[in-house]
Formats: C-alpha cells, sequence, structure tokens
C-alpha cells in the first residue's frame, strides 16, 4: 500500500553528523568474496547488456507459453470449480471455517469474471495476458483493496519547486534527517534495455502478506541493491542479502501496514542504518504491538546508500533514474487481482488514484509481439510472492504518453543513490 496523506508528528531524535558513516560495514562470514584483486564487477555494464533478438524471441515465446498455461488452469478451474476450490485452499493454506460458502461462491465469481476478461482476449486475437487463479481469488474485488491497496490517493499533489516532488508543507517531519538531494542526471538518451537482474544485484521477489507494506517492500528492494554492489568483496550477493522490512514497521510511530512514505523508508536506511531479516524476521504485522529494539540488541549497517532522490514523473526521467538504482513508483494496482501472466498495459485508461508502491529494476524496448506489434516494456518487482505474474514481476507497457501505464507518471519517483 502506498499513503499519501500527512505525516505522523513524531520522528526519532536526529543526529546527522554520526549518519550514515559511523555505522560499520556488515560482515558476510563463510562466504568466498573472491580473490583479492578480482575486485566487483562492473554492475552497471552488465545491466546495460543489450538484449539481442534472440533474446527477446526467446522471452516472448517463454512468457506466451506461461500465458497460454494459465489460461488453460482457469479454464479448468471454471469447468470443476468445487475440484479448484479444494486445491485453491490446499495450495495456500486456507481454512475459512463458516465463511467458506461464502468465500467458494466469491472464488466462482472471480473465475467467471475472469474467464470472461480471457476469452475478450481471445477473440481479440490477443495472446499477450492472461487473467488466472490467484492467491486473491477468494476475495471480492473491495476485500482485495481494503487489504493491499488505498483509494484515498487521488487527491492533489503539491510540487514545490526543487526538491520535495510529492506533498506539501510541513511533510519534511517524515524525514529521520533528510538525506534527500536535487533531482540531477545524466542528459544523455537512456539505451534500448536496462536490466539490473543481469547484473546479479537484485534480491529474490519478497512477500508482503496480510499487511499494506508494499512501499516499505519496494524501498527497501532498491537498498539493497545498492547494499550488494556497494558491499560485493565482502561476499554479498543477491541471494544472501534480506534486509529487516520489519525494523521499519517497528520503529515508524502509527500502523505502517496501512501504508508509508517510500522517502521515509530510504531516509531511515540511509540515517539509521538497516538489519537483516535474520535478526528480525518480517512478521507482516504492525499496529504498534511490536517495540522498536535499540542498536545495542539489534545491529544495523551501512546500507551504502548515501542519498535519495525525488525523480520528476515521464519515461525519460524514470528511465534515467533507473540507471542509478531501481526506483520505486506509485501506480493503480486496482485491477491487478486477477493478473496471472504476460506484459499488462492501460495505456491512456482512466485510473482510480495511486494505492500501490513497486521497484522498477529495467526495462526493454523494441519487443516484436505476436501481434505484430512493436511495445517497450518496464520490468517491474512486485511484493506479492514469486506466485504472483511472472514469477512476482510486470512487464508493464512503457510506450504510454499523458499519465502512462496505471498513472504511473502522475507523481514522483523515488531513488536511492549509491555511496
Amino acid at each position: 500500500m502506498l499513503i499519501l496523506r500527512s505525516p505522523l508528528p513524531w520522528r526519532p531524535p536526529r543526529n546527522p553528523t554520526t549518519a550514515p558513516d559511523t555505522f560499520p560495514a556488515p560482515t558476510c562470514p563463510g562466504v568466498d568474496a573472491g580473490p583479492p584483486d578480482a575486485g566487483p564487477p562492473d554492475f552497471e555494464k552488465l545491466a546495460d547488456t543489450p538484449y539481442s533478438d534472440d533474446d527477446k524471441v526467446k522471452m516472448v515465446n517463454q512468457t506466451m507459453e506461461e500465458v497460454a498455461a494459465k489460461r488453460r488452469e482457469l479454464e479448468e478451474a471454471f469447468g470443476n470449480p468445487t475440484r479448484a476450490w479444494a486445491a485453491y485452499k490446499a495450495m495456500y493454506g486456507l481454512d475459512f471455517g463458516n465463511s467458506d460458502l461464502e468465500k467458494y461462491a466469491t472464488f466462482q465469481v472471480n473465475l467467471r469474471t475472469w474467464k470472461g476478461k480471457n476469452d475478450e482476449l481471445a477473440k481479440q486475437g490477443d495472446d499477450t495476458m492472461a487473467y488466472g487463479v490467484t492467491r486473491f481469488a477468494h476475495m471480492t474485488p473491495e476485500a482485495f483493496k481494503a487489504l493491499l491497496l488505498d483509494p484515498s490517493l487521488g487527491r492533489p499533489i503539491t510540487r514545490p519547486p526543487g526538491r520535495r516532488l510529492l506533498g506539501g508543507a510541513g511533510e519534511g517531519g517524515s524525514l529521520d534527517c533528510g538525506k534527500y538531494v536535487d533531482w540531477s542526471s545524466s542528459s544523455s538518451s537512456p539505451p534500448s534495455s536496462w536490466d539490473w537482474r543481469a547484473a546479479g544485484s537484485i534480491t529474490p521477489v519478497r512477500n508482503q502478506g496480510q499487511c499494506g507494506s508494499c512501499s516499505n517492500m519496494a524501498a527497501t528492494a532498491a537498498i539493497e541493491n545498492v547494499w550488494v554492489r556497494k558491499w560485493w568483496g565482502l561476499g554479498y550477493r543477491s541471494w544472501n542479502t534480506d534486509l529487516a522490512e520489519q525494523d521499519f514497521l517497528d520503529c515508524t510511530k502509527g500502523d505502517q501496514c496501512k501504508g508509508s512514505w517510500p522517502d521515509s523508508v530510504m531516509d531511515r536506511y540511509i540515517c539509521r542504518g538497516a538489519a537483516f531479516e535474520s535478526a528480525l524476521p518480517y512478521k507482516a504485522y504492525d499496529a504498534g504491538v511490536y517495540p522498536c529494539k535499540p542498536s545495542s540488541s539489534l545491529p544495523r549497517y551501512n546500507t551504502g546508500a548515501k542519498s535519495f532522490m525525488y525523480v520528476p514523473p515521464g519515461t525519460g526521467t524514470l528511465a534515467r533514474a533507473v540507471m542509478k538504482a531501481p526506483t520505486v513508483i506509485g501506480v493503480d494496482a486496482s485491477n491487478w487481482q486477477g493478473l496471472a501472466a504476460g506484459w499488462v498495459r492501460n495505456c491512456g485508461e482512466a485510473n482510480s488514484g495511486l494505492n500501490h508502491g513497486v521497484a522498477v529494476v529495467g526495462w526493454v524496448d523494441d519487443v516484436k509481439m505476436s501481434n505484430g506489434q512493436t511495445w517497450d516494456y518496464w520490468i517491474i518487482k512486485n511484493s506479492w510472492g514469486t506466485g504472483f505474474c511472472n514469477k512476482g514481476y510486470l512487464w508493464v507497457r512503457k510506450d504510454c504518453n499523458g499519465n502512462g501505464p496505471y498513472g504511473m507518471y502522475t507523481q514522483n519517483h523515488w531513488v536511492p543513490n549509491k555511496s
């Protein structure tokens, strides 16, 4: 959930003279960091490695196979909903007790709705996306939005000149130390593709569970990318880097499962350091129940990020921001409940307001689709687990004018700066 609201008046005491450089570098025992003279890889060069035509064809074919499989799966579920319902509950470990019949009825309605959308796509000869049996299939659209999204994002956004492009007067109180800097980037045109996953610096997809911590998850994903690149020489890799999102929930006043600001998350990590998931596991719960642990009992480390930027919205600025690090954006995810595979668009369609935070980790341009068109698309890391859409990612049309797909160009973005 991405909440645009006036921040709470509380903030931790700030001590900018000691943050963040006095935080210790992390140690990674038992991991081979490689030969002493090898040095870290050229992450930017790896991320900038162009997608070949063969790469694009392979990717399109693989995704289309997954689209076809998800459509077949939904057809089978619709044909035998009783068996599908039992399998669905077993897969996700669900037991609805006395509410089972009610949930089953909702499940059937969703199957019918999503099958209808697939049928309409098939009539149009569109095999680029599929709706399917997602882990939200037992929820009404209203319940889905209430659990993971926030409809209050439709209010106007004030854009003071110079720095904060989000919010209005007094919102600086949401930051621990205000470790933001003015937006700046190269004026050169972005390349035809960029993918931080190819650089080996993107950590696995997380699952926010029953907590609206999407902005926390997205900002943490961006910081983890910086962490891997900064501390590669100490043995940190994408597969063994996992920072504690729960630390932000516990140490920020108010129920952050009802939404948070991406800049607040980045600022806290930069100012206060980050703890490890192994030391403070994610509970998908806040409500002020768990106390904020002092550093004496929960070590926090230098993340490798020195500041963050507010990025003006737009295709070009977003691409330049992603070249610095994965970049957090806000989207309208109201209609994502049944997305199962493929490319999603929404170019030029109305959106009901931004309500979800995700991380853009790259893009690919000039992809020849099966429908004869050539598309550009963003590679977006979500936080609903690897079972959602394309193994936890979304391919979202990039070549859209105006507010962009799902309203993603209507407000500023957030990106950390590596030290």
